[in-house]
């Protein structure tokens, strides 16, 4: 049993670009229209891998999977943050950041559960419909 193991493996892929582009832009940019455009980026990708996240779920393992999950949502987490000090000035969001990380973290563990629940419930529908057309066809 590896506890790594997965799905699919094109996420990887489309990791490794998100990773250029960024490098790209934190190196060659050092005004604040990049630093808003960064923001952007960090803002677009982590929703997009919240979505991918809750979408596949992508790791068998129960621990692995909610510990991948607690990452991806802290990355959202973060980015808003870097948002909010870009627009406001307040002190002390670090400490919003570390207050937010158990709750992201109980919150992706609970999102996990029910997507699965969700999935599994689906799939019961699907088959008591396939057996009811099966039913109806004899």
């Amino acid at each position: 049993e590896d506890a790594l193991a997965r799905l699919e493996s094109s996420f990887e892929i489309e990791l490794l670009l998100y990773r250029a582009i960024v490098v790209l832009f934190s190196s060659f940019c050092n005004n604040t229209v990049c630093n808003w455009l960064l923001i952007i980026i960090f803002l677009i990708s982590s929703i997009m891998l919240c979505y991918q996240y809750y979408k596949y779920i992508p790791y068998y393992n129960s621990f692995v999977s909610v510990f991948w999950g607690s990452l991806i949502f802290s990355y959202f987490w973060f980015s808003l943050n870097s948002l909010l000090m870009q627009i406001l000035n307040v002190h002390g969001h670090l400490v919003i950041i570390f207050i937010g990380i158990p709750i992201i973290s109980a919150l992706v563990k609970n999102l996990r559960d029910k997507r699965i629940e969700n999935l599994l419930l689906t799939n019961v529908d699907k088959l008591k419909l396939d057996v009811d057309a099966l039913i109806q066809i004899h």
